[in-house]
């Protein structure tokens, strides 16, 4: 006898198409942040959130420069010098610096 799942949570309930709708309605300040929310049926705190976050899709680096990493790794690999993600993330940063390109690293720790 098959057991039916009843979900208990209401969380991630709305789509994503609702979502891109109601932050197109706050940006063109076409309706408030509560007015989008209710008439999209969306959470008010995750529009402000996404509607306010400026870096949501930004890079570091361009594809050229990403390219280029991934090149280096592959050949790291070939010759069996492995590298851990806290190695990758170092290099990273350290190429971040040295071409004064603006990054979200952690200065101290030299990782993300």
């Amino acid at each position: 006898m098959p057991t039916n799942y009843k979900r208990t949570s209401n969380q991630q309930s709305w789509n994503a198409v609702s979502m891109k709708k109601a932050i197109d309605a706050v940006k063109n300040k076409k309706l408030s942040y509560n007015k989008a929310a209710k008439y999209f049926n969306v959470p008010r705190t995750t529009l402000k959130r996404r509607v306010e976050d400026i870096n949501i899709d930004a890079t570091v680096f361009s594809n050229d420069q990403e390219q280029e990493i991934v090149n280096y790794l592959f050949d790291m690999e070939k010759r069996f010098y492995g590298l851990t993600i806290n190695n990758i993330q170092t290099l990273a940063y350290e190429l971040a610096e040295k071409n004064n390109i603006a990054h979200n690293f952690n200065v101290t720790i030299k990782l993300r």
